[in-house]
């Protein structure tokens, strides 16, 4: 099923979800390609993407995280990252961050520009 994209003074974006599915005690998760694993989440009345996929041992997880005061914690082995700006809290290395907002309706997700995968690179 094709997604739905909508242009916005030139950059194009993705409805990866309703804006209903997004709650503030649990990730939502977005597989746009192989390269683009995305955890949504809903903390202080914003919606914030980064990547689902934790740094410690690479595993798409994130979104099924325990989220507390916009940090989740991989529940794997507990590395911990800022939704809001995908910093590691506990762990060595931050997260890919994405462009999103919610209209009300639906969640929108900036295009991530097109990438070699990484196993290509």
């Amino acid at each position: 099923m094709a997604r739905r994209i909508k242009v916005i003074n030139g950059q194009r974006w993705i409805a990866v979800c309703r804006s209903i599915e997004v709650v503030s005690t649990a990730g939502k998760r977005v597989e746009l390609d192989v390269e683009h694993d995305i955890a949504v989440f809903r903390f202080a009345d914003s919606v914030y993407a980064i990547s689902n996929v934790c740094k410690h041992q690479h595993a798409a997880i994130l979104c099924d995280g325990l989220v507390r005061n916009g940090i989740v914690e991989c529940p794997l082995h507990g590395w911990q990252y800022d939704i809001t700006s995908g910093r590691a809290v506990r762990g060595s290395s931050g997260l890919e961050v994405y462009e999103v907002y919610d209209d009300g309706e639906t969640v929108w997700l900036k295009e991530p520009e097109e990438r070699l995968p990484s196993w290509a690179r």
